[in-house]
């Protein structure tokens, strides 16, 4: 009675392990997937060629192989269509666009190696300074963009 308690015990430990696993497959190395997408977000919402100019400065930051994932993952979903910022429509038309992206390129790269998460760790760095620099304000400028169309 006792050895079957310990072996469902330990069945019940390892599916816990397994599938925490499964949630937290991940390329980032101190991001996580809902904080990246966050700042996805900001940027596609924002509008500003500006802005967006600065994250592509951040993907040249990429490992090699996470760059060449992401344009793959990229095109499967966008399509043949050119990302652009514009003061009229947001990066990405569709919000789930981008965590589809995200999901490809984890199941492309798999898993970094050290040097790559050493480059990786670049990457973040550049998006998180955006995000401190730019994403709160685009937050601010959506907040009061609601107000005024609520008192008008």
């Amino acid at each position: 009675m006792k050895s079957l308690i310990i072996s469902c015990l330990l069945v019940t430990f390892a599916a816990c392990i397994s599938q925490s696993d499964a949630i937290e497959k991940n390329y980032l190395v101190s991001l996580r997937k809902a904080e990246f997408l966050s700042i996805i977000k900001c940027i596609s919402i924002s509008r500003d060629p500006i802005l967006c100019a600065k994250y592509g400065a951040c993907e040249k930051e990429l490992p090699p192989r996470v760059f060449a994932a992401h344009q793959k993952c990229q095109k499967e979903h966008v399509g043949l269509e050119v990302l652009r910022c514009s003061k009229h429509e947001p990066l990405y038309k569709v919000p789930e666009i981008p965590a589809k992206i995200f999901d490809c390129v984890v199941e492309t790269v798999h898993k970094l190696s050290p040097p790559e998460k050493k480059i990786m760790i670049k990457f973040e760095e550049c998006a998180k300074k955006l995000k401190e620099e730019s994403c709160k304000i685009v937050e601010g400028h959506r907040h009061l963009h609601r107000v005024r169309h609520v008192f008008h």
